[in-house]
């Protein structure tokens, strides 16, 4: 294999890995996300629809609607908060952000083969951190995929997840032993982001000597029977965190919020 072969066998996997950035999010929004919003809504009748009103939208004047202009209001009104315009902007700064990052790791990568057309390379430690968060964003988002669980809050933490990849990466293998710099940045970019926020605010107690971490509270929500800790931590995520808030919340809204099946 040639040199020109090799570029673009780099290049070639470096978009693959782009595409992988933003396709799982595309395929929810093609498949999962349409048949869960519209499952939630059939299974809501004409009387149901008013009794949501009366309840949670009192100030809310229907009385003139009829059943069909009614079920099309509670939709509508829904769809202007989650519908699927609300994934465009993130999905965009996703793919523009993945872009920038992969076109680094792509030449960096031939550079350091030698079989680039041109000097420019990344420092070896922002391509390990990056490649960790990519890792990271794309697992998570197979794994929503397949959940069914992929809000557009899920896909601004995955910009977000790239923005402090770099920082936390330069600034945590600074602890690192030697020769440990490049995977440790690797290996912390594949942490969830709290675990990751956890770390840095550990290692900061420790070498700032502000005394001991204080330790987490517990989820109340998980007292609840049936309610595990990664469901708990879904609601905790929609700031639900006692028992009796889901009592009197909004169950349409925190239902599209969290992703959850709705129990009629």
């Amino acid at each position: 294999m040639d040199k020109a072969q090799y570029a673009l066998l780099i290049s070639f996997a470096c978009l693959v890995a782009w595409a992988l950035v933003w396709l799982p999010c595309v395929l929810y929004l093609l498949v999962a996300w349409r048949r869960g919003s519209l499952g939630l809504f059939r299974a809501f009748g004409t009387d149901d629809i008013k009794r949501y009103y009366k309840l949670f939208r009192p100030t809310e004047d229907i009385s003139g609607l009829s059943a069909e202009e009614l079920k099309g209001e509670f939709v509508t009104s829904f769809a202007r908060i989650y519908g699927r315009w609300r994934y465009v902007l993130p999905l965009l700064l996703l793919a523009f952000i993945g872009s920038i990052g992969l076109w680094g790791t792509a030449k960096t990568l031939e550079s350091w083969q030698g079989v680039g057309f041109g000097p420019s390379r990344f420092p070896s430690i922002a391509v390990s951190a990056f490649l960790g968060a990519w890792t990271w964003v794309v697992y998570d988002q197979f794994t929503r995929l397949r959940n069914r669980d992929l809000t557009f809050h899920d896909v601004y933490g995955c910009v977000f997840r790239f923005l402090i990849a770099l920082p936390f990466g330069f600034a945590l293998s600074k602890w690192a032993p030697d020769n440990f710099g490049i995977p440790l940045a690797f290996l912390l970019g594949t942490f969830p982001t709290g675990t990751l926020f956890k770390i840095g605010r550990r290692l900061a107690v420790q070498q700032l000597k502000l005394g001991e971490d204080a330790a987490e509270a517990s989820n109340e929500l998980e007292k609840l029977q049936s309610v595990s800790r990664s469901s708990a931590e879904r609601f905790m995520d929609e700031g639900i965190n006692t028992i009796a808030e889901p009592a009197w919340s909004d169950p349409v809204d925190l239902t599209l919020r969290t992703n959850k099946d709705l129990t009629m």
